[in-house]
């Protein structure tokens, strides 16, 4: 069996020495305030005291912090996190990063928060069991991942690949930038008020997503009992709705095709539709497998001709309109595909919402065709 042996740097921090195969962790635990700003070749570890007082950890220029890959130790307790996490934050404890490199993973877990407003993160970064990250700087290079309640906030700075939500986590991005992707998942939500997704958004299962305003420059993607409420911004591609999955929209500008497959509803009620044009496929409206597209506006049209509400009897055509926050679209094509497992063709549904000054005047009519009482 190993045994461990303490080398006290100062009063707020300790090394502990594996015997046997090497391998070493920095501990914060003092319940205290601390500053570390200086190189270590072993991860950092950032914990509660003995008495459940939560420690705070400050981080700044100057730190670099590495973890070479040791032998595997199974006596050793740290050995999960020798050779992949630069630091870990546990417990209720505190890390403020200000600066530094971290040549390995972000790990905070178990209630933990950190707090990121500059730095170098080489690796990932995950945010696990009801622990808090916030970021507005700094730079990570590969991945965010964010489960088991965690939550993680962007609102400056970048992640170089994806952000992944999971397991009942939560996502809030008000600024900043992500490389590539955004998944969400398995019941958990997300907010943009801000910032930039540099490929697509997907979210899946019961997840939510609320856009109020962000800029997507690929997909916008729902699939199985996903909800996704878009008020504004922009999604420079496609808008697809898979399962039983619903998309509202109702403003911002969205590029090129809607389509709506397997039993997805896409409800249009405002934004720019087709900003970049119709895409390559030619797709327009694309409804197949009871997928179902719904049109909300004073007016429509139908090959050149008005239509009321109802459904689209055609296969294909082309539609114009306009939605009911004035924006409008014409001759856009649309096609209702029939699939094999299905019986029905995809849906185009057309709801007839009078503008607010038709509606005065209907008032006003219905007013005066009232009868009048006699006076006695």
């Amino acid at each position: 069996m190993n045994t461990f042996t303490t080398l006290s740097l100062c009063s707020a921090a300790t090394v502990l020495l594996a015997a046997g195969p090497a391998s070493a962790v920095l501990v914060f635990d003092n319940g205290g305030d601390n500053t570390f700003n200086t190189v270590s070749a072993v991860p950092v570890v950032v914990e509660d005291d003995a008495n459940g007082n939560p420690t705070t950890l400050n981080v700044e220029d100057g730190a670099d912090i590495d973890d070479p890959e040791p032998p595997f130790n199974p006596n050793d307790p740290y050995d999960g996190i020798n050779g992949d996490t630069a630091m870990e934050v546990r417990d209720f404890s505190i890390a403020n990063i200000s600066g530094g490199i971290f040549r390995q993973d972000l790990d905070a877990e178990d209630n933990s928060t950190v707090n990121i407003t500059g730095g170098t993160f080489e690796d990932d970064i995950y945010v696990i069991d009801s622990s808090r990250v916030t970021m507005s700087g700094g730079s990570v290079d590969e991945d965010v991942y964010v489960e088991g309640n965690g939550e993680f906030t962007l609102s400056g700075g970048s992640v170089g690949e994806e952000v992944y939500v999971r397991n009942n986590s939560q996502f809030t991005m008000s600024g900043g930038s992500v490389g590539e992707d955004v998944n969400v998942r398995g019941n958990s939500r997300a907010v943009f008020d801000g910032g930039v997704v540099n490929e697509s958004v997907e979210v899946r299962g019961t997840a939510e997503l609320t856009v109020n305003t962000a800029e997507i420059l690929n997909d916008l993607i729902a699939q199985g009992n996903a909800v996704i409420n878009f008020f504004d911004g922009s999604v420079a591609d496609d808008v697809e709705a898979y399962d039983d999955a619903v998309i509202y929209l109702s403003g911002g500008s969205f590029g090129e095709d809607i389509e709506a497959d397997l039993g997805g509803t896409i409800d249009i009620s405002g934004g720019e539709l087709f900003a970049n044009g119709v895409g390559t496929l030619g797709v327009g409206f694309g409804v197949d497998g009871d997928g179902r597209i719904i049109l909300r506006g004073p007016s429509f049209f139908l090959d050149g001709s008005p239509i009321g509400p109802g459904l689209i009897v055609p296969d294909t055509g082309l539609l114009s309109g306009t939605l009911l926050d004035g924006s409008t679209f014409s001759d856009i094509p649309f096609t209702r595909d029939l699939l094999p497992q299905f019986d029905d063709r995809g849906i185009i549904e057309i709801v007839i919402i009078p503008e607010p000054a038709s509606l005065v005047l209907l008032a006003l009519g219905a007013a005066v065709a009232a009868p009048r009482r006699r006076r006695r």
